[in-house]
């Protein structure tokens, strides 16, 4: 993958970012870990949430694996390591997603969820009547409580929905207004960006 898709992300990438909101309504608060919607890329430990601003630094979050440590300094402020190898992990993250957008790709693991064993007959294509191309060792004989077709579906449209949570990222990481912000009367305020 190019560096184009990034650099919307290198600009902002260590910088302090500043939402701003309606300061007539009361006792705004964040719902959620996210710092944005549908985003589990930013941390959101370190956010401010006062006088009509919502602030955080823009940096990778802990949640989704993406805290680094520089190589060269040992420290976790390096803004130059922490992007490159952020970058790294989310280009390897899109490469062994990016099969699934494919109807016809098939990892040929077990389908009993959390299992990441390949079936036994994992270079046959999967065949719905034969547990052996379903199912690990392990797993053999388990019954499964839905149709096979329906794990297969379900595990395909959960990676590829983390597919296109990534693109929408790279696309746009700041959007110029959130609504992951709620009054005291759980209704929801609506932030704007700041330039």
């Amino acid at each position: 993958m190019e560096n184009q898709p990034f650099n919307k992300i290198q600009e902002v990438w260590g910088k302090k970012i500043t939402y701003q909101y309606d300061t007539s309504k009361q006792g705004v608060y964040r719902k959620g870990y996210q710092v944005l919607e549908n985003n589990d890329f930013i941390d959101g430990s370190n956010t401010s949430l006062d006088a009509g601003k919502y602030e955080f630094y823009f940096k990778p979050s802990r949640e989704n694996g993406c805290f680094y440590e520089c190589e060269k300094c040992g420290q976790n402020s390096c803004l130059n390591c922490s992007f490159k190898n952020f970058k790294t992990r989310i280009i390897m993250q899109m490469d062994e997603l990016k099969f699934w957008v494919d109807p016809d790709f098939d990892d040929h693991k077990c389908l009993i969820k959390n299992c990441n064993n390949l079936s036994i007959d994992f270079d046959q294509r999967r065949n719905l009547l034969n547990e052996n191309t379903l199912l690990c060792e392990d797993h053999i004989g388990v019954v499964l409580d839905r149709n096979p077709k329906y794990y297969l579906e379900e595990k395909r449209s959960y990676y590829v929905t983390i597919y296109e949570k990534i693109l929408k990222f790279l696309k746009n990481p700041l959007p110029s207004e959130i609504f992951i912000l709620y009054d005291s009367d759980h209704n929801v305020v609506k932030a704007t960006l700041l330039k």
